[in-house]
Formats: C-alpha cells, structure tokens, sequence
C-alpha cells in the first residue's frame, strides 16, 4: 500500500498498546520489481512498478530515522482503510539484510498470539512516495496474510512458537580448531590466525607450482612443433591452460617452405576461430604499451595469440 507525493501532514492518532510484547526482526520488503497502487488525492488510485534497491531501502531508513519515533504497525492496513488505529506493534529500527528492508518489531501481546497461532504471518509496508515515483517514508507497516511480495518470509520462519528470529550459529569446539592446526590448546587467537595464514599461503604456493610444473610438461611434450621460446608459452599456458591444450591441438610441425603463408593472412584452423580471422589482433597485442591495458588483453585473448603466433613463427 503507498501514498503518492504531495507527502501529506501525518495526523498522530490515538493508538492502543498493551503492557507487554515481542521483539522481532522481520522482513518488510525484498528487493526487485514490484507493482503497487499508489492513492491520490480524492480517493484515486494509480496502478505502478516499484523497483527497489538498496539505494530505495536506505532512503526510507534516513527518513525514518530523522523522524524520530516509532512506526505503527496495523492489522491490514485498517489505519488507512477505515478508522481502527489499533496497533499490533510498532517499527522501532530498519536496517538492509541479506534479501531488503528488515524491521525491528515490538509487537502486542495479542498480535503476538495471532502470528504464533498462524493466524497473520506476514508484514506489508504502507509508504509515502517521493517525485521519482520511488518509496521516500514509511507511513505503516501491516500486519496481514496479503502481502504485495511474494517472497517475503513470514515473521517468525521456521523458529519455535514465542521465540525471536534469531538465526542459530554453528560454533566449532576451539580444541578441535587449534588441534587440527597443530597447536597447543593454549594457543591465542592470533596464532590461531597465523597457522590459518600459514595454510592458506601453502596452498597458494603449491597451486602455483602445479601449475608451473604442468606448463613445463605440456612444453616438453610439444616442443617439437613449437617455435616460440619456453618463457612465452608457459606464461600462456598458466593463464589459459584450457584453451592453450585446446590451441596445440591445431598446431603442426614447421610447415614446408612452398606451403607458407603471408603474415596477417593466415588462417587459424575453423574449428578453433569459428572461421577465418586475420592476425591483425596479434600485431595490435605486439604494438600495445606495456601496462595493464596490455596484461588485460593478452589474458582475454591468450589463446588465439598463442595460436597466432605460433602461425607467423612458421612463416
């Protein structure tokens, strides 16, 4: 439900509450398209497509804490459709959460009671709209089985009747933590950090080496019918080993000098281009300014230069 600019006077009504309540963060309102209906000045309706973002979501949260109290929540919107101005609870906090807007909610007793009887499950923010036809204020929130998102989750998902949505946290047993890392069970959080940085650099380096030793491998296995020296091919097999392996498929022994062809007429096999390509591309890699520019497009083209300069090193 919304309103649309002009942002009208908000009247402070007389609202009921009783003593006691739940405190829940809920969801409000999940990113993406959405249609709404936007009510106009004398009773007219606007049907509209939302988008909301978080850029949205951080807008309604600014106002809300510039304002400076707490939000009605209602049953069904029933403070904007009729005169019931009983509260079901109020919106005291907004934050961004993983899938939108999330509210903190003090809800009654009795709205406490329908959400755990299943009875209202979900929430529906009633907001004023800014001139870029986006949500600009949070008017109200309605406590309802109708809400306008369809993947919105319920106020209390997957939690035990009364409880307060808190996501449960698997902790690991620290013992079994510094055990496994060979340390003693007196060990500090910082040399917890450090064998974990130690593994993790190990790692690396050994990825790095398999890597240099499977570029080696495939350099001596095809050496044979490769011109071009160790250095630049393994630098291109490390970056591309796929389509390097894919490359050397097409690549023969020196051709015979009557079978030559004429640089930048060549043709790369069209099983590996799709088709025939000039060599152009080589020639713009060999003129580029070294830089990042230059590190950016020989990643991006590894393959096809390492084919084409095998070609015009057999010229």
């Amino acid at each position: 439900m919304s309103n649309k600019d002009p942002i009208p006077t908000l009247v402070q009504k007389e609202v009921t509450l009783d003593d006691s309540s739940m405190l829940v963060w809920c969801e409000v309102a999940n990113r993406g398209c959405y249609s709404t209906v936007w009510q106009l000045p004398n009773g007219r309706t606007e049907k509209a497509v939302v988008n909301l973002t978080d850029v949205i979501f951080q807008r309604l949260i600014d106002n809300f804490n510039r304002q400076g109290k707490d939000v009605l929540v209602d049953y069904e919107h029933r403070s904007h459709n009729g005169d019931d101005t009983t509260a079901a609870g109020w919106l005291k906090k907004m934050r961004i959460g993983v899938r939108g807007l999330e509210g903190l909610i003090q809800f009654t007793p009795a709205a406490a009671a329908k959400i755990k009887a299943r009875e209202l499950r979900f929430l529906s923010p009633a907001w004023v709209a800014a001139r870029d036809d986006a949500p600009a204020q949070m008017l109200s929130v309605g406590l309802t089985n109708q809400p306008n998102f369809a993947t919105l989750r319920p106020v209390l998902d997957n939690k035990a009747d009364g409880g307060v949505n808190k996501h449960k946290e698997s902790k690991m047993d620290p013992n079994k933590l510094t055990a496994a890392l060979g340390l003693s069970a007196e060990a500090t959080e910082d040399d917890i950090l450090a064998a974990v940085t130690g593994l993790v650099k190990q790692v690396k380096d050994l990825t790095e080496a398999q890597a240099e030793t499977e570029a080696n491998q495939a350099y001596e296995e095809n050496k044979a019918k490769l011109s071009c020296n160790k250095a630049d091919f393994v630098t291109a097999y490390k970056a591309n080993p796929a389509g390097v392996t894919a490359a050397l498929g097409f690549v023969a022994a020196p051709a015979e000098p009557e079978k030559k062809v004429s640089l930048n007429k060549g043709v790369v096999p069209a099983a590996f281009t799709g088709g025939k390509v000039s060599l152009n591309k080589l020639d713009e890699y060999d003129n580029m300014s070294e830089g990042p520019a230059k590190v950016a497009f020989g990643a991006k083209h590894a393959t096809e230069l390492f084919a084409l300069r095998q070609q015009r090193e057999t010229v």
